[in-house]
């Protein structure tokens, strides 16, 4: 599994966004032999591991528990996830990602779109591209519909655009 805790750089070089970090998950638990290792395609977020040890603990879960859990994908690697990644820096600058695609929405309204089974790298922005708007729509349907509070007063978008 891959997870991106780090939104993708912005083609404008103007988004705090900057850099891209890619995180390899290993899981290994108690029952299978330790030579099984099978990867998984799908995206996941940090806030994925939370949930994945309470349901392995069998602890009971919570409601304010955010991400989901990986126990689906370390069962079968092969299987997809029912939620994007969602990952968010300041406020409303937000990236969703899916096992081929990735949006990033930022606080401006500027937004980017790859596939990344022809992009991997995140060169083609294909936002304006009209045979792509069905795309975003869908990813746009995981946004956060809640704010969350300001870190900072101004994003370093915002700074660099004055």
């Amino acid at each position: 599994m891959i997870t991106d805790f780090i939104l993708a750089r912005s083609i404008t070089g103007l988004s705090e966004l900057s850099g891209r970090s890619l995180l390899g998950f290993l899981f290994s638990s108690l029952g299978q032999e330790s030579n099984q290792t099978l990867a998984c395609p799908e995206p996941t977020s940090l806030l994925d591991i939370y949930p994945t040890l309470i349901e392995l603990c069998e602890l009971p879960k919570s409601d304010h528990t955010e991400g989901i859990s990986l126990i689906p994908q370390l069962t079968d690697p092969s299987s997809s996830r029912n939620q994007a990644a969602v990952t968010s820096s300041y406020f409303g600058n937000h990236s969703i990602r899916s096992r081929d695609w990735r949006l990033i929405v930022y606080e401006d309204g500027a937004m980017e779109l790859y596939d990344h089974r022809s992009d991997p790298d995140e060169f083609s922005n294909l936002t304006t591209d009209p045979a792509y708007q069905l795309t975003i729509i869908e990813l746009s349907r995981c946004l956060p519909t809640e704010a969350t509070l300001k870190f900072k007063q101004n994003s370093e978008r915002k700074r660099s655009i004055r």
